[in-house]
């Protein structure tokens, strides 16, 4: 029910939204398998359920990436977020 996003079509800038706010930022894959989100700037708004937005946000910086078929997965730290390409 969540319709979170994350567009990296126009790397290095990316845009998304967790489910709540907005938010852009800069993206450069650094290394095979590591991407660096640099400072995440993001709309305010207070929502209902924001976990999703609270544990990319907390763990900005370098995140562990791989593909699973059409899957991007995102690990850091015991955090791990899968976003479907579409």
């Amino acid at each position: 029910d969540k319709n979170a996003y994350l567009d990296f079509s126009k790397m290095p800038k990316a845009y998304g939204n967790m489910g709540c706010n907005g938010m852009m930022f800069q993206a450069n894959v650094i290394g095979a398998g590591k991407i660096d989100f640099g400072h995440i700037a993001v709309s305010m708004m207070l929502c209902e359920d924001m976990k999703l937005e609270d544990a990319f946000l907390r763990k900005q910086s370098v995140w562990n990436y791989r593909f699973d078929g059409n899957d991007l997965i995102l690990e850091q730290k015991g955090i791990s977020i899968r976003l479907r390409r579409e």
